[in-house]
């Protein structure tokens, strides 16, 4: 269950309060092993239990420095805060505003959202098995500074997830407490047990501060030393989550786990394959951005425009966005009233703009917050109406007494085409989803009723003439009207300019709404990207493109921070690029390849995908390399006389650049075994007497390499290769076995 879909449950919240029993104290209070061979007739021995362990990482909120004020957000290692979530350290101010911790110094707050049925919440996943009992608990204060109010809950909740991150089987298990159930200013423990189901591959606990019916009702509440136990065969070693370790906006890969390499590789002939991309450490490059790691392999220059996650964005400035260069620009239309033939016929009454676009207010866009997902933060675009515009009520204004008029709203940016424009395409992609029944746009404008989708939305690039009376010339638009309110979803439209006489148009890319009757509307975006991709590319064309520095990626280890991997799971959840030419890989080396080299280090590749030698963008590839000494001696093992390998494949329906993807091995001192998304890739037993370089330490590569060998069959760039090639990774995570 995702925070957003918490509100399902509010409902019958209200009906079961009465009956729910708090469920706490008022004080502080490898798979299995494989069997012998068992005397015949006889039934072999059960497998022995697997452990029990603690499975949540800063479960007492004590990553981060909050001694000096609150850290607002998501909590490291936590995930899809929402409204007003914040770390609060004791220390601040000598426990006067913060209760004093179970453990060490900070605690994390959540305060009243103040809409109906609204929530502030924060998340974490863990692995877990299918058939074992799972227990998530958490320790809640209910602050005499900042008490909770009427029917506000807090709550802890158990779901459990499917690999996808589907919920199976809906609501698992949770414990509520209100104000009757907590003592001012007293550690209470809530917690929630069940089973997880067939299918499950992760639990998630969550924390929730609710707030059932009247938003004017608020309050915090504190939590401290949460947990989730169960059993694991793997217990969580090292990760990477990728949660803006640096603070808002975009940032390098965390110096404390990650190394960039730069280069064409140690003998400049492209990392051994012929590869043809030059890495840099360049943020264009690689970089953390919005809860992800992001590799882009680029032809020349970025492209040219506009990117914006309003994570940056300050929500408290009115003139934020027109900083930014949005405009908004509003027709009003109403009913002709006179002769029954013009009766209900719409007539064009006004317009007006284009003026600044501002930021919060009952007009037009506001930055906002409340219902973003893991990808979209805390802050989004909200688009909506002009609740100022008195012509929009019923009987309102120029619409008489018995009419109403409609608002039809567009918030956009705009450019003048220029003639090197000419021949280009423009994109302009997005995330979007409507608002949930009762919420943000509800609360902020107050005009009661519930908000619901506009009369129609849409998004568009167009291109209007000035000389013609401002003329539309182009319109490309996808229709936002019946979008999801619960799930995020990504769109894209785009539009080529190849008629000349476009030179010195406007160009324009936005939002659209047409509204009725003060109808409560709005329409979410987010990471919003407007480029220009150029049409001739021809410094990325042939020969003479190969390793002359115009084609740039990135390349990140852990040899320098993290090189002791040996046996356990190593995974991570990536989005591959899949176009023409482009070798992305998640992969290992042994930690001694700077003192014996390659093949002698050996190699894990986990993760390996290209479009030559008969693969496809549906296809990974995983694969093992050694040295053979029964080949080649290993003091002079070589490349090509002594190496190995040895690999498989597995293809899925539909291109794996579609989405998330999870790619993982497990390696213990007897097998390796390849997943992609829990489905099996290759396996192999390892030969101890050929196969020793992997009875050593490893560390971690990630990397989106260009052409060479795999990527293009070791032929150089043709031009017809799109740019650039994006790797997202959500997370890396290396396991090792449980103890028993």
């Amino acid at each position: 269950m995702h925070l957003k879909s918490y509100i399902h449950q509010l409902r019958l919240l209200t009906i079961i309060l009465p009956f729910i029993v708090l469920a706490g104290c008022f004080t502080d209070g490898s798979g299995p092993d494989k069997v012998r061979d068992a005397p015949a007739g006889a039934k072999p021995p059960p497998p022995p239990p697997l452990p029990i362990v603690e499975l949540l990482k800063n479960r007492d909120f004590e990553a981060g420095d909050a001694s000096s004020g609150d850290i607002n957000g998501t909590p490291p290692r936590w995930s899809g805060s929402f409204n007003d979530v914040s770390v609060s350290s004791c220390l601040f101010d000598a426990c006067q505003q913060v209760p004093v911790p179970r453990s060490p110094d900070q605690v994390l707050k959540m305060f009243g959202p103040f809409v109906p049925e609204g929530a502030a919440g924060t998340y974490q996943d863990v692995e877990a098995i299918p058939g074992q009992t799972y227990t998530a608990s958490a320790w809640a204060n209910n602050s005499s500074v900042d008490p909770l109010q009427g029917d506000n809950l807090a709550d802890v909740q158990l779901f459990f997830l499917d690999v996808d991150g589907n919920e199976i089987g809906g609501f698992a298990a949770e414990t509520t407490a209100g104000v009757g159930d907590l003592p001012a200013d007293t550690w209470v423990l809530l917690e929630a047990t069940a089973v997880a189901p067939e299918g499950t591959a992760f639990a998630r606990i969550q924390l929730l501060h609710i707030q059932l019916n009247n938003p004017a009702t608020g309050g915090a509440i504190f939590w401290d030393d949460a947990s989730l136990i169960g059993p694991a065969e793997f217990q969580l070693v090292w990760s990477d989550e990728f949660d803006d370790w640096c603070g808002d906006g975009v940032c390098s890969p965390d110096p404390n786990n990650w190394t960039i390499e730069t280069g064409y590789g140690p003998n400049n002939d492209g990392w051994g394959n012929n590869e043809w991309q030059l890495y840099t450490e360049d943020l264009d490059n690689v970089r953390v951005e919005n809860g992800n790691l992001v590799i882009d392999a680029f032809c020349g220059s970025p492209p040219e425009g506009y990117t914006q996650d309003f994570e940056g964005v300050n929500a408290d400035d009115p003139s934020a966005l027109g900083a930014e260069g949005f405009v908004y620009f509003a027709d009003v239309w109403g009913k002709a009233g006179g002769s029954d033939a013009e009766v209900g016929v719409d007539i064009f009454l006004y317009s007006y703009g284009p003026a600044p676009a501002p930021n919060g207010g009952p007009a037009f866009s506001a930055v906002a917050g409340g219902e973003g997902g893991v990808s979209q933060g805390t802050q989004y675009l909200n688009i909506y109406s002009d609740y100022n515009n008195a012509d929009q009520a019923i009987g309102g204004g120029s619409c008489g007494a018995t009419q109403s008029c409609t608002i039809n709203t567009s918030v956009f940016q705009e450019s003048t085409i220029t003639a090197g424009d000419i021949g280009d395409t423009y994109t302009f992609t997005f995330d979007a989803k409507s608002p949930f029944e009762g919420g943000i746009s509800d609360a902020v404008l107050d005009n009661g009723g519930n908000t619901s989708k506009p009369t129609s939305a849409t998004a568009f690039i167009k291109t209007l003439d000035p000389g013609a009376g401002f003329a539309t010339t182009n319109d490309i638009r996808v229709d936002m009207t019946e979008i999801s309110n619960t799930d995020w979803a990504t769109f894209s439209i785009s539009l080529d300019l190849t008629d000349p006489l476009l030179e010195g148009q406007l160009i324009q890319f936005g939002f659209n709404t047409v509204t009725t009757q003060y109808d409560d509307s709005g329409v979410y975006y987010d990471n919003i990207s407007f480029t220009k991709d150029s049409a001739v590319t021809p410094e990325c064309v042939g020969e003479e493109a190969v390793r002359d520095g115009s084609i740039t990626s990135a390349r990140i280890n852990t040899l320098e921070t993290y090189n002791t991997i040996r046996y356990g799971k190593i995974e991570a959840r990536i989005k591959p690029p899949v176009g023409k030419g482009a070798w992305p890989a998640f992969w290992m080396l042994g930690s001694n390849f700077p003192d014996v080299g390659w093949p002698r280090s050996g190699e894990i590749d986990i993760m390996e995908m290209f479009n030559s030698f008969g693969s496809n963008e549906r296809t990974t590839h995983s694969t093992l390399h050694w040295c053979d000494e029964t080949i080649q001696a290993p003091e002079v093992c070589s490349f090509p006389e002594g190496r190995v390998f040895d690999g498989g494949e597995l293809s899925f329906p539909e291109s794996l650049g579609n989405g998330f993807h999870i790619f993982e091995v497990v390696w213990d001192p007897e097998k390796f075994v390849f997943y992609a998304d829990g489905l099996e890739v290759y396996s192999r037993d390892i030969e101890p007497e050929t196969m020793e370089e992997f009875t050593r330490d490893f560390f971690v590569i990630l990397n989106v390499a260009m052409g060479g060998f795999l990527g293009s069959n070791d032929q150089p760039p043709d031009g017809t290769e799109k740019w650039p090639q994006t790797m997202e990774v959500d997370w890396v995570r290396v396991y090792q076995k449980s103890d028993p």
